[in-house]
Parts: C-alpha cells; sequence; structure tokens
C-alpha cells in the first residue's frame, strides 16, 4: 500500500483502492442517469406518428399545468403572507382570489378535489380565526 492509500485508509473505514472495474462503474452509472430537469418522456423515442403526436400534446399539456400550478401557488402564498401580517381585509381579499384559482385547478385535474376542498377550508379557518382575534 503506498502513503497515500494508507493514510485515506486511515481516516476512512471503508476506503477500497480504486482499479480499473471500479472506474468503470462509476462511469457507466453517471452515464445512466438521468439529465437533472428532463421530463420522463424525453428519454424514449415515440415509434409511431400516434406516440409522436401523443408526446407533443403531453408536452403542451404538461406546460399549461406547470403555469396553473404555479399562479395557483402564488395565490396561496399571498393568503398566507397575508395571514402573517395580521391584515384581516387583506387575508380576506387574498381568499377570494385564491378560493377560485384553486378550485380551478381541481376542475382541470392538477389537484384532487377533495385536496382543493381541504385547502381551502383551512385557508378560511385561519382568516376568520384572524378576523375574529381582538386587535392586541
Amino acid at each position: 500500500m503506498s502513503p497515500v492509500e494508507t493514510l485515506t485508509a486511515a481516516r476512512v473505514p471503508d476506503y477500497k483502492p480504486a482499479t480499473p472495474f471500479t472506474l468503470w462503474l462509476d462511469a457507466k452509472a453517471v452515464a445512466t442517469e438521468p439529465k437533472q430537469g428532463t421530463a420522463p418522456f424525453e428519454d424514449k423515442m415515440a415509434n409511431t406518428p400516434s406516440a409522436k403526436k401523443a408526446v407533443r400534446k403531453i408536452e403542451r399539456r404538461t406546460a399549461v399545468n406547470r403555469s396553473r400550478r404555479s399562479q395557483m401557488r402564488t395565490c396561496i402564498r399571498k393568503v398566507e403572507e397575508a395571514l402573517l401580517s395580521g391584515d384581516p381585509g387583506a387575508a380576506q381579499t387574498a381568499l377570494r382570489a385564491a378560493e377560485p384559482m384553486v378550485m380551478r385547478a381541481a376542475q382541470k385535474g392538477i389537484l384532487h378535489k377533495s385536496t382543493a376542498s381541504r385547502k381551502i377550508s383551512r385557508l378560511a379557518t385561519r382568516v376568520n380565526g384572524l378576523a375574529q382575534t381582538p386587535p392586541a
């Protein structure tokens, strides 16, 4: 064992010196990992015209759904910020704007209907609680 391997083995209990085979395995693992930020359907090639069209439709729907989900989350975040600020009027206004966005997301299949109802119910409970507490 070389002095470097001895020092490394002393610091790292599971240390095994790299061999050509282990280097090859590591390179193969890195090469087979999916690229960051790619959709799962981009790894496979569509073979038939209908499959190619389905991929195009999925990409369009994904973009629309991503935008709608982002808008919904922004509305919910505005309600949360209004609640944290302690302003009941701003919280009510933000909730009135957020409720249709969340329910529309449920209608479009971005959220499950009960998930949307639960989110709205919990936000409404917090907004009503804020409105009923007397100012300190």
